[in-house]
């Protein structure tokens, strides 16, 4: 499951913005 993955990356990217 990428779940947890793709969820850490979109808030890592949300901050990142």
């Amino acid at each position: 499951m990428v779940s947890d993955l793709q969820t850490k990356c979109n808030m890592r990217q949300r901050e990142a913005k």
